[in-house]
């Protein structure tokens, strides 16, 4: 299940249920040379852009970044916003990323995969 769990972990990573998470501003944030966020504002980073920042080949899907070998999941630990970060993060984790392994489980124990070759399929790959 260890490949599993790195397969939901992957899919959230790679396509974010949600691509904005609103934070509001504790103080003042120079965010440019020119421009500085003011205390109190409501900012909606985007958890879709954190995602590929940081990840070997962040358009790739690639499950094994999250195997114990390679660990990008803790290595770009602040680029993997799915769940926010810090003291509000979200509670059902766990839950989430249980669910969908769960999900992937059963939808491919009960599923007969075939991989049909056609001419060209495998350079659509690179």
């Amino acid at each position: 299940m260890r490949f599993t769990k790195a397969v939901a972990k992957e899919v959230i990573r790679f396509r974010p249920p949600g691509t904005l998470i609103p934070h509001i501003t504790v103080g003042d944030f120079q965010l440019t040379e020119n421009y500085t966020i003011p205390k109190g504002t409501i900012v909606f980073p985007s958890v879709l852009e954190s995602s590929l920042q940081g990840f070997v080949e962040p358009h790739r899907f690639d499950p094994d970044r999250f195997m114990e070998e390679r660990q990008e999941d803790r290595v770009y630990k602040k680029n993997y916003l799915m769940f926010g970060i810090g003291a509000h993060q979200c509670l059902g984790q766990s839950y989430a990323i249980n669910h969908l392994v769960l999900f992937i489980a059963i939808f491919t124990s009960l599923i007969n995969f075939k991989r049909h070759r056609t001419d060209g399929c495998d350079d659509l790959m690179k």
